[in-house]
């Protein structure tokens, strides 16, 4: 209804436990966003990394992993820099349960 348009676009590759995937994102009034997200996978661990830019030109970055427990339960851990607002840090750890 505001007249803007917004279209977001990635490409993606999975390559031997690997996946990578780039974004792009045009907004007609707010600009330009992009990321790049890289996850891999090793035996019962999996660990996660992205960047990311806003449309406000702020810098997001994160890391993050999960160890398979087996039965539908892991361990999982992250922290993410936001860079918006003067930027903080949040990061987060716990069990993950799947039935």
């Amino acid at each position: 209804n505001s007249g803007a348009n917004h279209v977001i676009g990635y490409i993606g590759a999975d390559f031997e436990g690997v996946t990578a995937k780039v974004t792009y994102g045009r907004h007609s009034v707010l600009g330009n966003q992009y990321g790049l997200s890289v996850s891999g996978s090793f035996d019962a661990t999996t660990v996660t990394a992205f960047g990311r830019r806003d449309f406000a030109g702020d810098t997001h970055y994160g890391l993050g992993a999960s160890y398979d427990l087996g039965g539908g339960a892991s361990l999982v851990g992250g922290i993410v820099r936001d860079g918006s607002l003067g930027g903080f840090t949040r990061a987060d750890f716990g069990l993950n349960f799947s039935f």
